[in-house]
């Protein structure tokens, strides 16, 4: 400790005062005996508030979740929220199973409370939506998640709602940054939670009544086949929580459908909340295959021919089907991509809202989906009569305008982004792993009992709508300098205009940039007045290339967005390219496959950055 600077000293010293959990000091000064390279790391950077919230290790320092950043962001919430009644008002309170978000959501509440807040603490972990579900049903204020959804087990996050029940986005995720800031010394009572208790006035159980609610609402807004149909249904189903909190809500919502008990058949090693996450290296289910072996070994045992997935925190769905049910253990499982399965939900949605509302309008019927997930829901649109909406990345844009559309009278059918994420109807304005698994369930009856599967009936969809073929991916991208200068590259001198081929490829195809949209800095070259629709955005990087082979002028054009993740370190690619229906998937495949080498090499440029594919 005697070789810190006194920068370094200053914060460190702030710290130990300021930190009363003295597990975390304690690891703060064996830090500065071991490492000081990161000690330094920790101490003087600090965790950026957006409109993630809050993600990030759990350890010592103000670059990591512990109870000193988690009291300073309550503080800075609780003075941001200066609403003129908000005494009168509430917030709710909600956690997951991961390490110390039981002890972080108490501290929550304890600062809520102490300032004449009322309080709604979830007594038990629950999943991410019953917290903004909660928000919009008990007339509350705002809403804290304490989860990092599907991170590693290492990390833990703060996750807010405002008072629609949408996730916050600007401004209110500067301004509560900004009140954190200004609320850095904990105050007299932040920490004195020992008391906190459900004492019915101050500090409420919302758990009982919200499940009530909660299964109530999705069954009357989405349940469309009928309870009878459903106990029918001619299969049965593994179910994996991954860990997580999901099994206790799916299987009394699939009961809430009228599915029969032995419907699901969840994964024992995976079935209740373990911080450890001891089957999974990533408790993503995005991730495919890996994630879901133990699933696929129960369902090839069992011979069920469908898999559903929750993330720890049951916000979001993953889908698999058995491609060959004939075969011998271990049977070959397809995996369905976010884009895949929204397609199929998307569908479902529509249809079936419509026959349940013959009447309705079809111009007030309404989905959503994000700027860098499959345009199928356009292509429904644009037959059925909907309306559809493109946001910008996160649900916190589609939650938020959904809100907006039913402020206006209008119904919202369905919302998804490309990963895995679904908003089946309305009662929750985010993604619900709950809800999209009943509703995916009630798919799966239906597809079945006609003696089909999910991928005929996708097959189905895009042959009728147009085959939406996708390819996205990931680079971990460690280093954000090099992750902006590959940005910067692509801007300066001048957006590309066209992509060389592959090298040593037959034939060495190459690709026209139609246009360029920079979202980062506002700018479109694909409208009249090059500026984007969407608001420029200074909390990440994303470019999108729309291209078409050279020399061809009647081809499908294909879409290309490279991204950066607001929560991992990872620079994202998503791509899509359209064929008209009729047209047949392959050659699309081909050309989107060959055009993503070409971005990857002539632009990503991943050995000279330093990026590392996901697969690698």
């Amino acid at each position: 400790m005697q070789n810190m600077d006194s920068k370094l000293k200053l914060a460190f010293d702030e710290y130990i005062l300021l930190e009363q959990n003295v597990t975390f000091r304690n690891e703060l000064i064996n830090l500065a005996q071991s490492s000081p390279a990161d000690l330094a790391k920790r101490l003087l950077n600090r965790m950026e508030f957006g409109t993630a919230g809050l993600r990030a290790r759990i350890g010592a320092g103000f670059a990591c979740m512990n109870d000193l950043t988690l009291v300073q962001t309550g503080q800075g919430l609780f003075s941001y929220m200066q609403f003129p009644d908000l005494t009168k008002r509430s917030i709710v309170v909600g956690f997951d199973g991961r390490h110390h978000s039981d002890r972080w959501a108490r501290l929550t509440a304890n600062i809520f409370r102490r300032k004449g807040v009322k309080v709604y603490l979830y007594s038990a972990v629950t999943p991410t939506p019953f917290v903004p579900f909660a928000i919009r049903r008990l007339g509350a204020a705002a809403g804290v998640m304490v989860t990092a959804s599907h991170n590693p087990k290492e990390d833990n996050g703060y996750k807010v709602y405002w008072d629609n029940g949408a996730q916050i986005k600007s401004p209110h995720d500067r301004g509560i940054a900004d009140a954190i800031i200004a609320n850095l010394k904990p105050w007299e009572f932040s920490y004195d939670f020992d008391d906190l208790k459900h004492d019915g006035d101050q500090v409420v159980d919302p758990l009982a009544e919200m499940q009530a609610a909660y299964y109530e609402a999705q069954t009357e807004q989405l349940r469309y086949n009928g309870t009878q149909a459903n106990s029918a249904c001619p299969v049965r189903v593994v179910y994996t929580a991954m860990h997580g909190v999901g099994t206790r809500y799916v299987t009394s919502l699939m009961s809430s459908f009228g599915f029969p008990d032995n419907f699901l058949i969840s994964v024992p090693e995976q079935a209740w909340p373990d911080p450890e996450f001891p089957t999974v290296r990533f408790p993503n289910p995005e991730e495919g295959r890996s994630c879901l072996d133990l699933a696929c070994r129960l369902a090839d045992k069992e011979g069920c021919p469908v898999i559903l997935a929750n993330d720890p925190d049951a916000d979001r769905l993953a889908v698999a089907e058995v491609v060959d049910a004939g075969a011998s253990a271990p049977r070959p499982w397809r995996v369905f991509t976010g884009n895949e399965t929204a397609a199929l939900l998307g569908w479902w949605c529509l249809t079936s809202f419509k026959r349940r509302h013959p009447q309705m309008p079809a111009e007030s019927q309404h989905m959503l989906f994000s700027t860098v997930s499959s345009r199928i829901l356009a292509a429904l649109a644009r037959r059925e009569g909907a309306q559809v909406h493109e946001t910008l990345t996160g649900f916190k844009y589609m939650g938020n305008e959904a809100h907006r559309l039913l402020g206006a009278g209008q119904q919202v059918v369905f919302a998804f982004e490309e990963a895995i994420g679904f908003m089946c109807g309305s009662a929750v304005l985010d993604k619900d792993g709950v809800s999209a698994a009943a509703v995916c369930a009630e798919l799966v009856n239906r597809v079945y009992s006609e003696g089909k599967t999910l991928a005929a009936k996708l097959a189905e969809i895009y042959a009728e709508y147009g085959w939406h073929v996708t390819n996205n991916g990931y680079f971990f991208a460690h280093d954000p300098t090099e992750t902006k200068a590959m940005f910067a590259a692509m801007r300066d001198p001048a957006y590309p205009t066209q992509l060389p081929g592959i090298d040593h490829a037959d034939p060495p195809k190459a690709y026209d940039v139609l246009s360029v949209r920079d979202v980062s800095l506002g700018f479109d070259s694909g409208q009249p007045d090059r500026r984007c629709v969407f608001p420029a955005s200074s909390g990440g990087e994303m470019l999108t290339l729309v291209c078409r082979p050279v020399g061809v002028t009647d081809g499908a054009t294909a879409t290309v967005t490279l991204r950066t993740s607001g929560t991992e370190p990872k620079l994202k690619w998503y791509s899509e390219i359209v064929g008209s229906p009729g047209c047949g998937p392959e050659p699309l495949r081909h050309q989107l496959d060959h055009l993503i080498r070409c971005v990857h090499q002539h632009l990503v440029r991943p050995e000279l950055h330093g990026f590392k594919r996901m697969d690698q």
